[in-house]
């Protein structure tokens, strides 16, 4: 959430790349988190529950400005919790379904080219259910960095 770290950024006078905003650990602590109060008065020498009270504050009068926010809360020793409304849960599971088979494809490894070698089972051997692991793990990887952009070869040395 981008434009939750852009306000708090510009409520404490820092840059966004400062904010670490987290998925929260529990449901009852929101859907994220942030320590920025923490470390803030750790720097400043002040009460982090006094910054995150403050920030709460103006980020409530920003809900405007960011409608996804349903509500804001401060637990101490200075934690800044965020809940999201349905509504934002709604429009993501609407635009996940609208691109169907391709949500989550990206280009990220576009221009990488990798080589998978998996399986390698030995001839006078018997195939077992180690070998199916190895084929398991190596084709996900292949699949999923060609899901990503990457240009994938695939080998397997039988007997080597």
């Amino acid at each position: 959430m981008k434009e939750i770290e852009k306000t708090i950024a510009e409520i404490l006078g820092v840059t966004p790349e400062e904010i670490s905003l987290e998925y929260a650990k529990a449901l009852s602590h929101g859907d994220y988190t942030t320590s920025v109060a923490l470390i803030r008065g750790a720097k400043e020498k002040i009460s982090p529950l006094e910054i995150a009270e403050k920030c709460k504050e103006k980020l409530q009068d920003s809900f405007t400005r960011i409608p996804d926010i349903e509500k804001v809360e401060v637990v101490n020793p200075g934690f800044i919790n965020f809940f999201l409304t349905r509504t934002y849960f709604s429009q993501k599971l609407l635009e996940i379904a609208g691109k169907e088979n391709l949500y989550g494809r990206s280009e990220s490894l576009s221009g990488v080219k990798a080589i998978f070698e998996y399986t390698d089972p030995n001839l006078f051997k018997e195939f077992h259910i180690g070998h199916f692991m190895s084929n398991t793990v190596g084709e996900t990887l292949s699949r999923m960095s060609e899901w990503l952009g990457a240009e994938v070869k695939r080998a397997c040395y039988q007997g080597d």
